[in-house]
């Protein structure tokens, strides 16, 4: 029996192969690998996105994402994260956007994400850092003053 993996996409924009976001793009294909491996692939993300394993969708920002659309995109895309939690006990949880840091439930598995060295005070506030673990995403994104910044 193969892994179950949770993958958590960015809160606004789907998922799928001819989308903007090369993250969105990435997880369509990582989704894809895992199933044609064996595993189950659980993706959280907006409905109408192109998975090949299980999607447990909900309704991004509809219009112009202001602060109050954003708000209700992320409480709506948090709901789904924790209904993914109880449905499908993942062994692995993959964080694939910024906001991870708004999806975290306050308790559960260890989560993993990979971003910007400026993003990783996102998890500090979070209040989960127990919890997470992360790393930048390549060399390039790492602060010029160091090789490799803490964490990587």
């Amino acid at each position: 029996m193969g892994l179950t993996i949770l993958s958590i996409a960015y809160t606004h924009a789907p998922v799928g192969p001819d989308v903007s976001g090369g993250a969105e793009q990435i997880l369509h294909l990582l989704d894809r690998a895992l199933v044609a491996r064996g595993h189950r692939s659980v993706v959280v993300a907006q409905a109408g996105s192109s998975i090949a394993g299980e999607l447990v969708a909900y309704r991004g920002a509809d219009g112009l994402i202001d602060g109050v659309a954003r708000a209700a995109a992320e409480r709506r895309a948090r709901a789904a994260v924790d209904e993914a939690l109880l449905g499908c006990r993942p062994d692995v949880v993959h964080m694939h956007g910024i906001d991870f840091a708004t999806t975290l439930p306050p308790a559960g598995p260890r989560w993993w994400y990979r971003c910007t060295c400026r993003w990783r005070p996102m998890a500090r506030r979070s209040g989960s850092s127990g919890r997470i673990s992360g790393s930048c995403r390549s060399r390039a994104h790492r602060p010029a003053a160091r090789r490799r910044c803490r964490g990587c």
